[in-house]
């Protein structure tokens, strides 16, 4: 499980969420592909929950959520549809590159030395 910390940067991977977004209409969802920074995150043990500084949704008013979460019981979002957001992508993205450039002079060359395995995935 990915760990994430207050003030992380993240991107939504997938917004088919396990309710109807129009069942809660005072609520906003993230989007697909929507960059937000955690404000604060709920651990469930199995399940982390996750509130963004660019949302700001209304308090949960069940009893029993409120008891669970605590001092902050607002709607959150299962971490498992975010990604942290890589700040070094374009460098790794270059880095790959230029090492693949090098191979072509030494074919003895390793790039996959230089890049994060992660990285080069996406090339």
């Amino acid at each position: 499980m990915v760990m994430f910390r207050i003030g992380d940067e993240v991107v939504c991977v997938d917004d088919n969420w396990s309710v109807n977004p129009s069942d809660f209409p005072e609520v906003t969802f993230p989007v697909k592909n929507q960059k937000l920074t955690i404000r604060a995150i709920n651990d469930y043990g199995q399940v982390v929950g996750l509130v963004f500084e660019e949302i700001k949704n209304p308090l949960k008013h069940n009893p029993i959520s409120i008891g669970i979460l605590g001092a902050n019981p607002e709607y959150d979002f299962d971490s498992r549809r975010f990604r942290k957001l890589d700040k070094h992508t374009f460098r790794n993205k270059l880095t790959a590159k230029l090492a693949f450039k090098a191979l072509e002079e030494y074919p003895e060359y390793n790039p996959y030395e230089l890049i994060e395995q992660e990285e080069f995935q996406e090339l």
